[in-house]
């Protein structure tokens, strides 16, 4: 089963998900950030997406605040794991997923309650689980 057809298959359950909330997705795959942003919008989210953490930090100083951050782990320009601090002081409300391939970074930066792993090779199932 190709990537288009796993992903497919994962977001057939979004009409539980909470429709209409807002979603920054920071991921500089373009595969992958494309793929989910046009799933999510077609299940009726509203995203953002932004391919590096500079992206990320407009988005942060310019647009109201989203429900949830999906943020990859290993940007180009910096580490997600930065960008946990700016974004839970400007929107504390909002839910924070790290969105990687590397458990074992997760495990070194020590998540705490900042933040929620989901690990890329869950296919997208476990993350949105959790964007109920």
């Amino acid at each position: 089963m190709g990537t288009d057809a796993r992903d497919a298959v994962a977001f057939e359950s979004m009409g539980r998900l909470k429709k209409g909330k807002r979603v920054l997705f920071v991921e500089d795959d373009e595969d992958i950030l494309s793929g989910l942003t046009r799933l999510l919008r077609s299940e009726g989210f509203e995203v953002i997406p932004a391919s590096t953490g500079g992206e990320a930090l407009r988005v942060l100083r310019e647009e109201k605040a989203p429900d949830y951050v999906i943020l990859d782990l290993m940007l180009p320009d910096r580490l997600g794991m930065e960008l946990i601090g700016p974004f839970k002081s400007r929107w504390p409300a909002a839910e924070i997923f790290i969105y990687t391939s590397y458990p074992e970074y997760v495990e070194k930066y020590a998540l705490g309650e900042s933040a929620a792993a989901v690990f890329k090779k869950n296919e997208f199932n476990e993350l949105l689980s959790r964007l109920r």
